[in-house]
């Protein structure tokens, strides 16, 4: 049974088309960062942002706020033929909330380093770009999403849509784009979510 807000329907359903647009426009491994959510600086704008954060708090608790610099990506990441959201917000506290909201907390990029301890790994945060994390919510449209999760240290200033393969079907993920010419692929691979860098043997 599908339970989702006329209000955030209409709200994800606008930004969709402009992340899938981007996401088709330029290839996987070339693909820029998508056109940034503009600054809450109108009532239509402002309006749209106290809407996320209110899906935010509603799943992950209020010590995650909506980073409006960047526009919902949303996609098909699990292959389920479900839609599915993925936020950028910021926060320290991930752990704190994560038996009450029920969502899992993964750091799939030190577990590319060999490091995939995400309660210990999410303590070290910097107050800079990797304190940016996205909030992950499969089936958001459903009335229970059928997972969510919080995905931390993934370092990034430019995040765009994507694609891979999950169990030989295309499914989305997100290309991330480091400041000093880093470009890797955030992707779910059935279990979890993984981090893997683009261009590199």
């Amino acid at each position: 049974m599908r339970f989702v807000p006329h209000w955030l329907v209409a709200i994800f359903a606008g930004l969709s088309i402009c992340s899938l647009a981007a996401a088709q426009a330029a290839p996987a491994a070339q693909s820029a960062a998508p056109a940034p959510a503009a600054s809450a600086t109108s009532p239509e704008q402002a309006a749209r942002s106290e809407a996320i954060q209110q899906f935010i708090e509603k799943n992950f608790g209020p010590d995650l706020k909506y980073d409006p610099a960047f526009a919902p990506f949303v996609g098909d990441f699990d292959g389920d033929g479900e839609e599915d959201v993925i936020l950028i917000a910021r926060g320290k506290n991930v752990m704190g909330a994560e038996g009450q909201f029920q969502y899992r907390v993964q750091d799939p990029y030190d577990a590319y380093y060999g490091f995939g301890n995400a309660r210990i790994m999410a303590q070290y945060t910097t107050g800079g770009p990797q304190e940016r994390h996205f909030l992950v919510v499969h089936g958001w449209k459903l009335q229970t999403p059928k997972a969510k999760f919080v995905l931390v240290n993934v370092p990034f200033e430019q995040a765009a849509m994507s694609h891979a393969t999950l169990k030989k079907k295309m499914v989305s993920a997100i290309t991330t784009h480091e400041a000093a010419g880093l470009s890797a692929l955030i992707f779910f691979d059935g279990k979890k979510y993984r981090w893997e860098p683009i261009g590199m043997d």
